[in-house]
């Protein structure tokens, strides 16, 4: 009997261990048949959200009864890739409030909070929805009776209507008053509230389910022009969120937002707001008011010109590079200026002769000096113009020579410039341009960035921007030429605003047309007017002054009646903000 050496045994083992080892090495892999199938990417994590949305992952997200969701499962893996579409498990923790479709449809059913989940391999996630009533498409506002007396009540109702008509029940209505000074409201139930009335006045009830969805309905407390009298004034403008004029013995008095000193106290910064005439103090014998988004200016009866409030871009003309002042500060050099206008950021006057200067902000070419240059200190208009009166805008100016013609430069985005686009469509031009048209005209005033002036017969006419019917047209869109306010009365006065225009008649009734929604209409509603409506109430006006958004006249005698937004207080009724954010006819200023 023959035995295998040893080292042979121990050279066949080596090589079948090689053997195997090489097998393993090649693209038969061998496995635990227990071993689990491989299923796809190892997840690091999934998040849950309805898809095409941009609802926060993770946040409440919402959808309305009647209505369903798509939901999607976002998988990451460990390396960082988005594996988004694989099949995913889904489910809700309550499925009396929503149910979910294999597809990741979400069907609600009733309100309440459901939590969505999306389950692939061992790894789960989740995201909360929130079902809110039946979606509400419009909503009609009532009230039980137009007119209560101080102390009386009317019941308002708010019908809420689905995308197919249909009347809704299970949306609560927020009911709330532009003036909460002259009324209170009180919500009954979801779809009713009881004003009741404090003090003389038109005020508006607003009634909404969001944003969106809203109506309102004018309610009169009292008796029509049974308010307080006014603060009694010799002139007065109106700037971005505040008021000025001056007083028959010449002292100043402006009210309304002071972040920048733009009142001309000796104050600014917090409080923010004075809701009432206060004092412009260091100058006196003020004899005319120009005010811009932040900043005023105003002339003394020897057309020395002052300036104070913002100042970072040179609108207050003193030279100096500062950002603002509380107080009035001289305009550099010996102008005497028998006009003064201001624009948003920046200022322009006439002196004697009919010379313009302007100051302030240049970018645009609104200074007029032929070049884009911002300047701290007035400098002249280019071109050689006389010039009757000059009206500043936005990032524009425009002007009437001695004949009547009218001028304008600076930005043209809007057609403002009024050439009809002869320079190039919305090109900025930097010294006076001819507006497009034979007419010549006796008034021009320019605001935002449209223009309106007026002929020797009364007639009204207007160009540039127009989304909201300010050009009095009785249509809506741009017009880079004067066109003709269809206008049932002539007018005496013009004047503009940012989005609004306004005009006084031969009897003093003031009028106005376009953009209506913080009241600068003064027409009692809020719905913005493609032609010219009467301003609320029996008012008669001497004197008419338009700005951004409020509106001020002065009465025969002096009193002062503001309308239109009233945020900062540039109403001067002594509220402001949440208390009265907007005035929907003429109130009076409050004495100081």
């Amino acid at each position: 009997m023959h035995l295998r050496p040893r080292s042979v045994s121990y050279a066949l083992g080596f090589l079948l261990l090689a053997l195997m080892l090489l097998a393993g090495c090649g693209g038969d892999e061998r496995r635990d048949p227990t071993d689990p199938e491989p299923v796809g990417p190892v997840v690091a994590a999934i998040s849950v959200a309805p898809k095409g949305t941009f609802c926060s992952i993770g946040a409440f997200c919402t959808v309305h009864l009647g209505e369903t969701l798509e939901m999607e499962a976002i998988i990451i893996d460990t390396a960082g890739v988005d594996h988004r579409g694989l099949p995913v498990t889904w489910s809700v923790d309550d499925e009396s409030i929503a149910t979910i479709s294999t597809e990741g449809v979400l069907t609600p059913h009733q309100l309440g909070l459901v939590q969505v989940s999306a389950t692939y391999a061992d790894s789960t996630g989740h995201s909360f929805i929130q079902v809110l009533p039946t979606r509400a498409v419009s909503i009609e506002v009532t009230v039980d009776q137009p007119t209560i007396p101080v102390g009386g009540t009317a019941t308002v109702t708010a019908v809420v209507r689905g995308k197919d008509g249909q009347i809704l029940t299970d949306n609560d209505v927020l009911f709330f008053t532009t003036n909460d000074s002259l009324v209170s409201v009180t919500v009954t139930d979801g779809t009713h509230a009881t004003v009741s009335g404090l003090a003389d006045g038109l005020v508006i009830i607003v009634a909404g389910v969001n944003m969106a969805v809203q109506d309102y309905v004018a309610l009169r407390v009292g008796t029509p022009g049974a308010a307080a009298p006014g603060f009694r004034l010799a002139t007065v403008a109106v700037g971005g969120t505040h008021a000025c004029g001056a007083d028959p013995a010449g002292i100043g008095w402006c009210w309304g937002h002071n972040r920048w000193g733009q009142l001309g106290n000796g104050t600014r910064g917090m409080p923010w707001e004075t809701f009432f005439p206060t004092q412009v103090v260091d100058v006196t014998g003020l004899t005319r008011f120009a005010l811009g988004e932040s900043h005023s200016c105003a002339l003394d009866g020897a057309g020395k010109a002052y300036c104070w409030g913002s100042g970072p871009t040179g609108e207050l003309g003193n030279g100096l590079h500062i950002g603002g002042s509380a107080t009035p500060l001289p305009v550099s050099g010996d102008f005497v200026f028998t006009d003064i206008t201001a624009g948003t950021v920046h200022t322009c006057g006439l002196v004697a002769g009919g010379q313009a200067y302007c100051w302030g902000h240049g970018g645009d070419g609104e200074l007029g000096g032929g070049n884009w240059l911002t300047m701290h200190t007035p400098m002249p208009v280019t071109g050689g113009h006389a010039f009757q009166s000059i009206s500043a805008g936005l990032f524009s100016t425009c002007a009437l020579d001695l004949d009547g013609k009218a001028w304008c430069w600076g930005s043209d985005e809007y057609g403002q410039v009024g050439d009809g686009g002869r320079h190039g469509t919305g090109v900025a031009v930097n010294e006076p341009t001819a507006v497009s048209t034979t007419l010549r005209f006796t008034q021009l005033r320019l605001h935002g960035a449209h223009a309106c002036a007026l002929t020797a017969q009364g007639e009204a006419w207007c160009w540039g921007r127009n989304e909201y019917g300010q050009l009095g047209n009785g249509s809506v869109g741009n017009q880079p030429t004067p066109v003709r306010v269809q206008s049932p009365v002539a007018f005496t006065q013009i004047g503009t605003g940012a989005f609004y225009s306004c005009g006084l008649d031969a009897g003093g009734k003031a009028w106005c047309w376009g953009n209506n929604e913080f009241g600068t209409l003064g027409d009692g509603t809020l719905e913005d007017r493609h032609t010219p409506v009467p301003v609320s109430g029996d008012y008669t006006f001497t004197t008419l002054v338009v700005g951004p958004f409020t509106s001020c006249g002065l009465r025969p005698n002096g009193e002062t009646y503001c309308w239109g937004s009233n945020y900062f207080g540039a109403v001067g009724n002594g509220s402001a903000g949440r208390d009265v954010d907007m005035s929907v006819e003429p109130m009076p200023v409050r004495q100081p």
